[in-house]
C-alpha cells in the first residue's frame, strides 16, 4: 500500500490534522498556536524535499475544506433549525425509557434532535420499552437550544450534543400517533437489529446480569445502571464498559481464527475482516473507541505498526467520525492506544513489563484524568488489570455464548456471581474510599503538563533531569489542586441555592447544597432512575476545583431545595463542621 511509503511521519501529519481541527471548531489561541507551531516544524524539517511539502499540502487543504465543510453545515443547522416540528423518526437502537421519561435520537427533515417525553401511561411505556421497529411520531414537538455550561468549568451539554450533530432538544408536547416506518435504509436496519437484540437482553435476562450482556456485547448501559456506574466511575474502572481494545480484540480475534481454521488464505483475510468489522462497529453503536480499535486492528492485517498505525487511525477517524475528539471517550481510547504504541517494553521480564506499563499508562493519562474528571483512583490501574482479565478471559465469551443460545434456551444461572462481583465492589470502595480529588486544570495548565511529560520521554535517561521533570509534573498537580486565590462563587445548581468561599489559604465554607423539589406522588411505572442536581452541578465543580473536604457547612434553612442534596455531597466529601 502506497501510505506505508508515505514521505512524512503519519503520526505527526495527524497531529497537525488534529491541530488544525480544534484551530477551526474550538479557535482558541492554544489550538492556533499548536498548528502554528506544528506547520513551522514541518517547514523546517522537509522544506528541501518537495515531495513531502505537496503530500503534507494535499492531505492539509483536503482535510481542511473538509472541515470547513462540517463548519459551515453545523452553522447552517443550527440557525435554520425551526422552533416547531409535527413529525420525528426515533433512531430505534437509541431509545431509553427511565420511569416515565423517554429520551432518544430522532431525526427530521435532514436535521438530528435529542428527544425527550413525558409518557403518559404504563401502555405507553411498554411499547416504548419493547419497540424494536424505527417508529415515527406525530404530534406538537417544541425545539429549544441545549443548556450550555452552567458552572466554571462545567459540563457542557450544548458541546456534547453539538459533537454528535445535534443542535437542538425536541420536547414532544402532545403526542398524537406513533407508526412504524415504512420503508428503511441499511443504516436504519442495523439500528433497528441493534435495537432487535437490546430489547431481547433486557426480557429474557435478570438484573444485573443484563446490563453487563448489554454493556459488553452492545456497548449500552441504561439508567438502572447508574448506581453501578456509580459504584465503577469512584473505582477508576467504568472504562471496562466502553468497548474498546478487549471485545474488538476477542469478536475480531475469534472471527480471524474461525477463518484461518477454515481454511482462508491469509491474503484474503481483510477482504472478510472489513464487512465483518463494519458490522460490529454498527452493532455496537458506531463510538470513537470501538472504531478505533477496529481501524488499528485491520491495519496491522496491512502491515501498518506502531506510530504509523496510530497515525493512520487518526486521519481515518476524522473521516469516519470526524468530531471523536470532542469526547471523553475518544480522547481516552486514543490516548491509551498512543502510549501503548510509543513504549516498548518487550525485553523485560513479565513482571517488569507489567509495572513499567502501569506506571507509564498511569502517568501519561494522568493529565487526561484530571482535565475530564478532576479526580484519580490510585489503585485503579491494578484493580483494571484484575477486573480485565475476569471479563476478557471469562464473562465476555461466557456472556456471548449465553446469548448466541437464547433464541433456544435462556441461561441466567450466572446472575448471582454478577450479584456477588457487584458486593465484593462495593466492599473494596468501602475499604479504598473515595477517590483522590486533584481538580481540574485550566487549558494553560494541561498544556504545560503535557509539555513536560513529553520532555520527560526525551530526558528518561538522565537522572538528574527526570528528578527535575517530575518534580515540576507534581507542582502543576499542586498548582491545580490548591489555586492561589480567594473565591466566592454562587454555583448555578439549577433549582435551589449554594455558595462557596475558599481563602487563598484553602479554608473552605459551603453554604447549603441545593436540592430537587417534587410534587405529587408518582405510581410505581413512572419511577425511575434519579440522579440528583448535586450530582450533575456542585460536586462536579468543587471535584474540578480539587476540593476534597469542605471545612464549614452552612445550612441556612430546612426547604429542600437548600439542603435536599446534603446526603450526596456528604457521601463525596469530608464534612469537618456543620452549622
Amino acid at each position: 500500500m502506497w501510505l506505508k511509503k508515505a514521505p512524512v511521519n503519519l503520526f505527526s501529519l495527524a497531529l497537525l490534522i488534529a491541530a488544525l481541527y480544534f484551530t477551526i471548531f474550538a479557535t482558541n489561541p492554544y489550538a492556533i498556536g499548536a498548528f502554528v507551531f506544528l506547520l513551522l516544524c514541518f517547514f523546517k524539517h522537509h522544506w528541501k524535499n518537495t515531495v513531502s511539502l505537496k503530500f503534507v499540502c494535499v492531505i492539509g487543504a483536503f482535510f481542511l475544506a473538509y472541515f470547513l465543510f462540517l463548519h459551515h453545515r453545523a452553522a447552517i443547522q443550527d440557525k435554520q433549525a425551526p422552533s416547531e416540528i409535527k413529525q420525528v423518526v426515533l433512531v430505534a437502537d437509541t431509545i431509553s425509557v427511565n420511569g416515565e421519561q423517554l429520551s432518544a435520537i430522532g431525526k427530521a427533515k435532514g436535521q438530528t434532535y435529542q428527544i425527550f417525553y413525558r409518557l403518559k401511561s404504563e401502555r405507553e411505556q411498554h411499547y416504548f420499552k419493547t419497540v424494536s421497529r424505527t417508529s415515527v411520531l406525530r404530534g406538537k414537538i417544541k425545539l429549544s437550544p441545549a443548556t450550555g455550561q452552567r458552572n466554571f468549568q462545567g459540563f457542557n451539554y450544548q458541546s456534547y450534543l453539538a459533537s454528535q450533530g445535534i443542535y437542538r432538544i425536541a420536547k414532544i408536547e402532545r403526542l398524537d400517533s406513533v407508526a412504524p416506518l415504512k420503508s428503511i435504509s441499511p443504516l436504519t436496519f442495523f439500528h433497528q437489529l441493534r435495537r432487535k437484540a437490546l430489547v431481547h437482553i433486557q426480557t429474557h435476562f435478570p438484573n444485573p446480569m443484563r446490563h453487563y450482556m448489554t454493556g459488553l456485547l452492545f456497548g449500552y448501559l441504561d439508567k438502572e445502571f447508574d448506581e453501578q456506574s456509580q459504584l465503577y466511575t469512584s473505582l477508576g474502572i467504568i472504562h471496562l464498559f466502553a468497548l474498546s481494545g478487549m471485545q474488538v480484540g476477542f469478536f475480531l480475534g475469534w472471527f480471524r481464527y474461525g477463518l484461518l481454521r477454515l481454511g482462508l488464505p491469509k491474503d484474503y483475510l481483510f477482504i472478510i475482516l472489513v464487512p465483518f468489522s463494519l458490522f460490529y462497529g454498527l452493532m455496537t453503536g458506531w463510538t470513537a473507541s470501538v472504531l478505533r480499535s477496529l481501524i488499528q486492528s485491520l491495519l496491522a492485517e496491512l502491515g501498518f505498526k506502531k506510530l504509523d498505525n496510530m497515525g493512520m487511525t487518526l486521519l481515518l477517524l476524522f473521516l469516519f467520525l470526524p468530531h471523536f475528539l470532542l469526547t471523553v471517550g475518544g480522547i481516552l481510547s486514543c490516548s491509551y492506544a498512543f502510549l501503548l504504541c510509543l513504549f516498548d517494553f518487550e525485553e523485560l521480564s513479565s513482571l517488569k513489563k507489567s509495572v513499567y506499563t502501569s506506571l507509564v499508562l498511569s502517568l501519561g493519562i494522568l493529565p487526561f484524568l484530571t482535565y475530564y474528571y478532576g479526580t484519580f483512583q490510585p489503585l485503579s490501574l491494578v484493580l483494571t488489570a484484575l477486573f480485565s482479565i475476569l471479563f476478557d478471559s471469562f464473562l465476555l465469551p461466557v456472556l456471548a455464548v449465553f446469548f448466541a443460545l437464547s433464541g433456544f434456551l435462556v441461561l441466567t444461572q450466572l446472575n448471582p456471581l454478577f450479584e456477588w462481583m457487584e458486593s465484593l465492589l462495593i466492599w473494596i470502595q468501602s475499604w479504598l474510599g473515595q477517590p483522590l480529588v486533584l481538580g481540574k486544570p485550566s487549558l494553560f495548565q494541561f498544556g504545560l503538563m503535557i509539555a513536560v511529560l513529553i520532555f520527560l520521554f526525551d530526558f528518561w535517561k538522565k537522572p538528574q533531569i527526570r528528578i527535575c521533570l517530575l518534580i515540576a509534573f507534581s507542582l502543576l498537580m499542586i498548582w491545580v489542586k490548591h489555586p492561589l486565590t480567594n473565591e466566592v462563587t454562587v454555583v448555578d445548581v439549577g433549582q435551589g441555592d449554594s455558595i462557596f468561599l475558599r481563602s487563598v489559604k484553602g479554608e473552605t465554607v459551603l453554604i447549603d447544597v441545593g436540592g430537587k423539589v417534587t410534587f405529587g406522588s408518582k405510581d410505581k411505572w413512572q419511577e425511575g432512575s434519579q440522579t440528583s442536581n448535586a450530582e450533575k452541578t456542585l460536586i462536579p465543580y468543587l471535584q474540578a476545583r480539587g476540593v476534597s473536604s469542605i471545612d464549614h457547612l452552612v445550612l441556612t434553612h430546612t426547604d429542600t431545595d437548600h439542603i435536599g442534596d446534603l446526603e450526596e455531597v456528604a457521601k463525596r466529601f469530608k464534612i469537618k463542621e456543620i452549622c
